[in-house]
């Protein structure tokens, strides 16, 4: 039960969690600190999140582009707003459809990428 106990539990760092705050804070962090760059954040998630604040209107003020991978689930209706891009990728999509998602986000600011 003990090492069950411990799979079941919030990781300190929230990586792998449905708290989205500490890690968008993070990417907020980065992006000011290389505020001379073009940024994109891509965020892979069911966006089932347990945040208590209103954080998809953060995640829409992010300075830069942001794209939402929603993975299995409904689309959530504060992701729907710009300038939030959304690829949902459902059970049975053809394999390497999150590969393809996170590809179309490396190219957001290449030149010639069309």
């Amino acid at each position: 039960m003990a090492r069950l106990r411990g799979g079941l539990k919030v990781p300190d760092s929230y990586h792998g969690s449905s708290v989205l705050g500490p890690s968008l804070k993070r990417a907020q962090l980065l992006a000011k600190e290389h505020d001379k760059c073009r940024t994109t954040l891509v965020v892979l998630s069911d966006f089932l999140l347990f945040d208590t604040e209103p954080i998809l209107l953060e995640l829409a003020a992010f300075p830069g582009d942001v794209h939402a991978v929603v993975l299995g689930s409904a689309v959530p209706m504060g992701l729907k707003v710009e300038p939030i891009r959304v690829t949902a990728i459902k059970r049975g999509d053809p394999p390497g459809a999150v590969a393809r998602a996170v590809f179309a986000s490396l190219l957001t600011h290449r030149v010639h990428a069309d």
